[in-house]
């Protein structure tokens, strides 16, 4: 697996991956119950969740990635940036205001986009800059790294 990753081409996940995430996921639901720990049927939830979320965004990016289109790339960022302000908004903020989402997502975008855009034309040297496989992850990292800090800023009081 390294070695295919070392040439550039990315590594494949089986169906063994997943069976071992979950076997980790188990081990934890069981630890829960024996220390009633109260956390095993949302950590399964969870991860079921988790499991179905990605197929589906897996089935829908490998489309994206094979059309190797601008539009298409950015339809997903914009996606993503309206799941991450939906989250933000309704599910992380514990005090909300009017116009707030249209607000969230506005600032998600005019933040998530030139960076995404300069981090992959500059630091890493992508020509075009929006090639699927470089600007999509670029793009879900820093929406990742906002929805954190959304969520370290409303725990303040």
């Amino acid at each position: 697996m390294l070695a295919d990753h070392e040439s550039g081409k990315a590594p494949e996940l089986s169906i063994t991956n997943v069976a071992l995430a979950l076997a980790f996921i188990s081990v934890d639901a069981v630890l829960s119950i024996i220390f009633n720990l109260g956390i095993a049927s949302s950590l399964l939830v969870a991860a079921a969740r988790c499991v179905l979320q990605l197929s589906v965004m897996g089935l829908v990016l490998d489309k994206v990635f094979a059309a190797d289109n601008i539009w298409g790339v950015f339809g997903i960022a914009v996606l993503l940036n309206i799941l991450g302000a939906t989250e933000a908004t309704f599910n992380k903020s514990k005090k909300r205001f009017a116009n707030m989402f249209p607000m969230v997502l506005l600032a998600m975008l005019s933040a998530t986009f030139p960076v995404s855009i300069l981090g992959s034309q500059y630091a890493m040297a992508e020509r075009p800059f929006w090639k699927p496989n470089q600007f999509v992850p670029i793009v879900g990292m820093i929406l990742g790294k906002r929805m954190e800090a959304s969520h370290d800023l409303s725990s303040w009081h």
